[in-house]
């Protein structure tokens, strides 16, 4: 791939600027007990949240808040964009937003006691999603913004990546080879079901000798596309 375009610098930016405030907040499902009145003349206006927890989030929710393209300025093309989104994804899951542990339930006070206003991030997750979008903004090509996302998710780079120069492009599903058969068989049937209908780049692959590709990021996406003909994948070669 190209080197980065400067429309798409800015666009990360927009991501971090969109955290950094309390965007987001309505992807989280909350749980809550209020307590008795104690004895207000109409309504009640002095009942308090107690037991208040996240139950789940919906990374969906969040990407969709934090890629929203109002006000980013003009659409850079369409493979451009879809890098950007698939970054974006893929460091949202490699964090695992997911996790109710990491969010807590926002409380104010109202006119009618205390009141739930929506799922907060805590600090800490925030502030290494926010370190890592950051990354890839100063990366000087996407291909060195997709190791940067092979390196947070599993922590190194394999070598043989590191050369490579990268497309997005649909290919057969049948050409793509599953190494790991193993681990294919093991795979998260939820996880893989989370997945469905996923718009992005379903796989990191290498382009073998031959008209075939071999599998070596995204089996959970790739298990989700089972039944299409072709799938959007990132080639390397």
């Amino acid at each position: 791939m190209a080197k980065q375009p400067v429309s798409q610098i800015g666009w990360f930016h927009a991501v971090v600027n969109r955290l950094s405030g309390d965007s987001g907040r309505y992807a989280a499902e909350y749980d809550y007990d209020t307590t008795p009145c104690i004895g207000c003349d109409d309504y009640c206006r002095c009942g308090k949240i107690v037991n208040a927890k996240v139950t789940s989030v919906s990374v969906s929710s969040l990407f969709s808040t934090l890629t929203d393209q109002r006000g980013l300025g003009k659409s850079p093309s369409k493979n451009v964009l879809l890098f950007w989104k698939y970054c974006v994804d893929r460091t949202l899951r490699a964090h695992k937003v997911w996790q109710p542990e990491h969010w807590d339930v926002g409380i104010s006070d109202g006119y009618y006691g205390e009141e739930v206003n929506g799922g907060y991030m805590e600090r800490h997750l925030k502030d290494a999603i926010i370190c890592s979008i950051n990354k890839l903004a100063v990366a000087k090509t996407m291909g060195d913004m997709l190791l940067i996302l092979l390196k947070e998710e599993y922590g190194h780079v394999l070598p043989e990546l590191k050369e490579k120069k990268w497309t997005i492009k649909m290919v057969d599903r049948d050409s793509i080879i599953v190494p790991q058969q193993d681990h294919y068989r093991r795979l998260d049937s939820e996880v893989v079901k989370n997945y469905t209908g996923y718009e992005l780049p379903s796989a990191v692959v290498l382009k073998n000798d031959d008209e075939t590709f071999r599998l070596i990021d995204g089996y959970h996406r790739l298990a989700a596309t089972e039944g299409k003909d072709e799938v959007l994948v990132l080639v390397g070669k």
